[in-house]
């Protein structure tokens, strides 16, 4: 994995002061993010220990780092970033790319700086204590706005945290959504903020995140980063993972279509964020075959079902005139087949004019591409895997121009026009990966095979080696807490685990290996369409290994009246600490206290406190320490976690303690989720402790 970083000096990532030191706030006569001399003379102090800490490990030393982004989000004159390129480069730094934010956008020399945008679906900031409108664009296809410039993000939202005063509640399809349409808008690499969440460190004299006691605009939580991320603070998988990850299996498997190919937009565009009407779709064309992108969601708003450039209600037929001289229109689909509706909240990549394998070309497919394998066996064999996204099915249409000649189908086929195989009415919930049709490429002679699954059922699917073969994995139960991580390669063996939280998962691959064994124990295989399924026995999630109680030693006083801060929203409830001010709101707070018992947890095990509740904000206490809080917003179903493996044995021996704030009905917040209070003015409530628990089954794969 390359790595571009982000050295600062203002870095920002929602803690304190941006990253600068609060000695350094207060230094006198300092001018922050400026040419002063002053405060250069302490940038270059931070860039040479950056320098240093990363000897070694640059690109041209073998190294992962190819890349540093300085400062972010600055709108700092062209000077100040070049001389702070200039301060890393005399410090030692060698790489082969410097960036910035592209906002605020501010005029530079050209090539100075790389410039890389993003997008979210949401934001924490701002006063608006609801629904922000502003957010609508990023669901939108936009050329790139830097010409000259490789289009990359830095910061498409792979999730969004809450702040004090507005509680986002995020949907796994927000995100999707607003990736899918950065690549359909002509990005190269998804820079995401963030991928993995984490946890605020604790600081010597002061709590450490963004607040509006340090000016700030926005009150944030304490500890908890976890962001909503794909991959949480604490190691567990968030649903949009698995849909994420099936977008990158895809560009990872036609890299050529993305790094090389320029986006088109369509000739009817919406007119802004609130045309809920006008079908979203992009195009990525190389002049003769491309990708069409399609966003039929955006996040707070009901979209309405499609209406097609042809003006039929809730049916789609696309148009893509190619660059070729003499090409044909390309119509998707095809006047053979009726049009598509395209339903509320749908997202779609469908190719048209694709080589999806050696010796195939599709006229097009509704059915989206996952992946595809090459070249699998002796003969030269291929296999193509779709998902079937859209509700009402797909289909897909195989140009049989040149030599392919069509074998099995088990749908509906048909050749129509002389020249095109379209197997149609594919439905939307295949979980088997049974062979849907087959064809013979010739001169070789060597097999094509078409495997459609599941939209939900797609996202269970991974691409790995076993020695020097590509092989793919299907697992089961598809979902947040099944997962598969690959450890590596030995001679002809890989060894990898299984984690999930069932007690019999499945690992089906294809083609199958030689043996799959498990504690140095060979499993039986037995077939899944064609793939060959493996039973992996997990019986160590028969019973839960940690047990959890709890007692209530303080009820909750009053609801607090909820001040309007400094930067004129809602306030949160502060620490004590440098510069800051303490109040006494948790002292109203209710109190458990909470006993985690260890039943005997092996190694290889892990295990996640969920705990769902109501109220204003709540904080978790270990020996006297909060390790970790949340801002309530409603959500239930991921609550407040606690990494159990990260605080053991600690939390076995000593327990921990909740305290939560009663919300009050009235406060001054954007919430997503509002609890029901009844007749009462305020709430809090424990509802529940779960305990989460996934475990490893260490593979061992030989080809």
């Amino acid at each position: 994995m390359t790595l571009f970083l982000r050295i600062g000096p203002w870095a920002h990532g929602e803690c304190r002061n941006g990253g600068f030191p609060d000695w350094l706030v207060h230094y006198p006569g300092i001018q922050l993010r400026s040419t002063q001399p002053l405060y250069i003379g302490f940038v270059k102090l931070l860039y040479q220990q950056i320098a240093q800490q990363l000897d070694g490990l640059y690109w041209h030393q073998g190294g992962p780092v190819i890349g540093m982004q300085v400062e972010n989000e600055c709108g700092c004159q062209y000077t100040y970033m070049q001389m702070l390129k200039q301060i890393a480069i005399d410090a030692g730094v060698n790489i082969p790319f410097f960036s910035k934010t592209a906002w605020p956008a501010e005029p530079q020399p050209y090539g100075m700086l790389l410039q890389f945008t993003g997008g979210y679906a949401d934001g924490f900031w701002g006063s608006d204590i609801g629904p922000i409108k502003s957010f609508s664009s990023s669901f939108l296809f936009a050329l790139p706005g830097f010409p000259g410039y490789p289009p990359m993000t830095v910061e498409t939202g792979g999730g969004m945290t809450v702040a004090y005063h507005r509680r986002i509640r995020m949907h796994p399809n927000d995100l999707l959504a607003i990736a899918t349409v950065t690549v359909g808008s002509g990005n190269n690499g998804i820079g995401y903020y963030i991928y993995r969440g984490g946890t605020n460190p604790d600081g010597a004299l002061s709590t450490l995140e963004e607040s509006q006691i340090t000016h700030y605009p926005n009150d944030l939580e304490v500890k908890n980063y976890d962001f909503f991320a794909p991959i949480s603070q604490y190691g567990d998988l968030h649903p949009h993972y698995h849909l994420l990850r099936r977008l990158h299996l895809f560009l990872d498997t036609y890299p050529e279509y993305i790094t090389t190919v320029a986006p088109d937009m369509p000739v009817n565009l919406p007119s802004s964020g609130e045309d809920l009407t006008t079908l979203r779709w992009s195009v990525r064309s190389n002049g003769t075959s491309g990708l069409i992108f399609v966003n039929n969601y955006q996040r707070n708003w009901n979209m309405s079902n499609t209406t097609s450039m042809l003006g039929d209600k809730a049916l789609v037929r696309l148009s893509v005139m190619s660059d070729a001289p003499g090409a044909p229109l390309v119509m998707v689909p095809y006047t053979y087949s009726p049009a598509v509706n395209i339903s509320a909240g749908e997202i779609a990549i469908w190719p048209y004019s694709f080589p999806v394998v050696p010796g195939m070309t599709l006229r097009y497919s509704t059915c989206q591409i996952v992946t595809s394998l090459t070249s699998y066996n002796a003969e030269k064999n291929s296999i193509v895997v779709f998902a079937s996204t859209l509700s009402e099915g797909c289909e897909i249409a195989v140009s049989l121009i040149g030599s392919l000649v069509p074998m099995d189908c088990n749908a509906k086929c048909s050749i129509e026009g002389g020249d095109t195989l379209y197997i149609r009415a594919i439905p939307s919930n295949i979980t088997v990966p049974q062979e849907l049709a087959s064809f013979i490429a010739s001169p070789l002679g060597n097999k094509i095979s078409f495997v459609v699954l599941s939209d939900g059922a797609s996202t269970g699917l991974w691409k790995a080696h076993i020695g020097d073969s590509p092989h793919l994995f299907l697992s089961s139960p598809f979902g947040a807490m099944t997962s598969l991580l690959l450890d590596g390669d030995s001679g002809n063996d890989h060894f990898f685990r299984l984690r999930s939280d069932a007690t019999n998962p499945t690992l089906s691959i294809f083609p199958a290996p030689a043996v799959l064994s498990l504690d140095g124990t060979a499993l039986p295989a037995v077939p899944n369409g064609m793939f060959s399924a493996y039973s992996i026995p997990m019986a160590v999630n028969t019973q839960r290994l940690v047990q959890v109680s709890y007692t209530l030693v303080q009820p909750a006083g009053p609801a607090r009246k909820v001040p309007i801060g400094p930067a004129g929203v809602a306030q949160a409830p502060n620490e004590a600490g440098l510069f800051d001010s303490a109040d006494q709101s948790w002292d109203a707070a209710a109190i458990w206290n909470v006993t985690v018992r260890n039943l005997g947890v092996p190694a290889g095990v892990r295990n996640s406190l969920r705990i769902r509740y109501y109220g204003d904000c709540a904080r978790i206490y270990l020996n006297g320490s909060i390790v970790q809080d949340s801002f309530f917003n409603g959500d239930l179903e991921w609550g407040l976690l606690l990494g159990v493996n990260r605080h053991a044995p600690a939390i076995f021996d000593l327990g921990f303690q909740l305290r939560i704030l009663p919300l009050s009905k009235n406060a001054p917040i954007y919430l997503a989720g509002w609890p029901d209070f009844g007749p009462a003015d305020s709430i809090v409530r424990l509802l529940g402790i779960d305990v989460l628990q996934t475990a490893d089954a260490v593979l061992q794969a030989t080809a």
